[in-house]
């Protein structure tokens, strides 16, 4: 069904009834599909891997075991991957195999933030956020899940027990062994791309106290960090008419020790500040944000 609010729509393309527990919290969109990680509700089994065809796309669907039990779409295909806990995707893509010397095979590759566990529910708990610095903040790293698709006559592949997440970065503890709220610049969604961002830890902190440009093709991180600050879900804004994967600004809402908030806008290349806008009142430490251009602005649609 459809339905519209202001410039929002919505449309629903796929229900299916989770499994008893499961638990589905983020989606990442590819050009003809999406993908969704679930996890059972003791989560000491395996994650299961959601692949639904978004409307117009193709006609295939995959799912690790929750998604079977429940009864998904038509043409599901299993797929186990190793136990993990992940709360948000960055980008997702399809590319040709690197795993099969076969012609025509597909994979998908999915990049988001992993945890060994959910220890991560405790450590946002009130409790523990008020006792700073408190305990360090459970460790989480940028990784990628690669999905095979379909082979060289176009079938789905499957099912299939995954190999675990591969890093994306050489020294992960060059962002503190920490990244949440991943983004990158919205023109490569769905497409191979080098930078990502997001927060990141400088410890000892019980919370993300920094922001990181993930370079992927050196496997390097830059942070910026200023002491007491805390930033909320970063936004990368490329700039109009700009060519260049990095060329725009990282917009972030920044609480601050002092009890004020500020806009904080970086330079998307560098990470160096270009700006910051003092609000006329605290914003709390918070988790999402968003940027919408301005009505008839490019990208407004």
């Amino acid at each position: 069904h459809f339905s519209a609010t202001g410039r929002m729509k919505y449309r629903e393309f796929a229900t299916a009834v989770p499994a008893d527990g499961a638990m589905a919290r983020a989606v990442a969109v590819l050009e003809n599909m999406a993908t969704l990680l679930s996890k059972g509700r003791a989560f000491t089994d395996n994650a299961s891997v959601s692949l639904t065809p978004l409307p117009g796309g193709k006609l295939l669907a995959l799912s690790g075991a929750a998604g079977a039990a429940a009864g998904c779409v038509f043409g599901v295909v299993t797929h186990t991957a190793p136990t993990l806990f992940t709360f948000h995707f960055c980008n997702a893509f399809e590319r040709p195999s690197t795993s099969s010397s076969a012609s025509g095979d597909t994979e998908i590759c999915v990049d988001f933030s992993v945890y060994d566990d959910p220890a991560i529910i405790n450590d946002l708990s009130l409790e523990r956020l008020q006792a700073f610095p408190g305990a360090d903040i459970s460790p989480s790293w940028l990784r990628r899940l690669t999905i095979p698709l379909t082979d060289g006559s176009g079938s789905p592949v499957g099912p299939t027990d995954l190999a675990g997440p591969a890093p994306l970065l050489r020294d992960e503890a060059a962002y503190g062994n920490f990244i949440e709220f991943p983004a990158f610049n919205p023109r490569y969604r769905s497409r191979p791309y080098r930078y990502a961002y997001g927060t990141a830890a400088v410890r000892p902190t019980n919370m993300g106290n920094a922001l990181a440009r993930h370079d992927l093709a050196q496997g390097s991180s830059t942070l910026w960090h200023e002491p007491g600050a805390m930033p909320a879900e970063p936004t990368f804004v490329p700039r109009p008419g700009g060519e260049a994967e990095d060329d725009g600004v990282l917009l972030c809402v920044v609480a601050r020790g002092g009890g004020d908030s500020m806009l904080l806008v970086l330079d998307g290349g560098s990470m160096a500040e270009v700006a910051r806008v003092q609000l006329p009142f605290p914003v709390p430490y918070r988790f999402h944000g968003a940027f919408l251009p301005e009505e008839g602005a490019p990208g407004w649609q």
